[in-house]
């Protein structure tokens, strides 16, 4: 048997990257094709800077942001996919590894917190249940 929480917690987990997948796939669709997407927030920051007339110090605050945005969605995909392989051979240990990638992943990007957490208790949670069904 395998635990329902944790196929809730993949279920959520697939959404959510589906959804950080297409942002960052529509990041690059707007950009010029030969420019990369760090060019892209460059030039937004860029823009940011002679619009609002921010310092420096703010300027890199938000460079340093969207490096862990990009950090955030890496191990969040990297998470999913680990936790789907643990739904299917059934290991609970690799469901707890799965887990730990998503609750660093939310530790990276505090904006996404929320969604990071719920998805590392929910995997938590259902790492524990499997435990228990591993062991019947």
């Amino acid at each position: 048997m395998r635990s329902k929480v944790f196929l809730a917690s993949n279920i959520l987990a697939s959404i959510y990257c589906t959804v950080l997948s297409w942002s960052l796939v529509s990041l690059a669709i707007l950009d010029s094709g030969r420019e990369s997407i760090i060019n892209t927030l460059g030039g937004f920051f860029e823009t940011a800077f002679e619009l609002v007339g921010m310092n420096l110090a703010i300027i890199n605050y938000l460079f340093v942001l969207s490096i862990l945005l990009l950090v955030h969605i890496g191990l969040v995909i990297v998470g999913c996919i680990v936790s789907w392989i643990a739904y299917a051979i059934k290991k609970d240990s690799v469901a707890t590894v799965a887990a730990v990638i998503y609750l660093i992943g939310a530790i990276c990007s505090p904006l996404c917190l929320i969604f990071g957490i719920t998805i590392s208790v929910l995997a938590f949670v259902g790492a524990s249940n499997q435990r228990k069904l591993n062991k019947k």
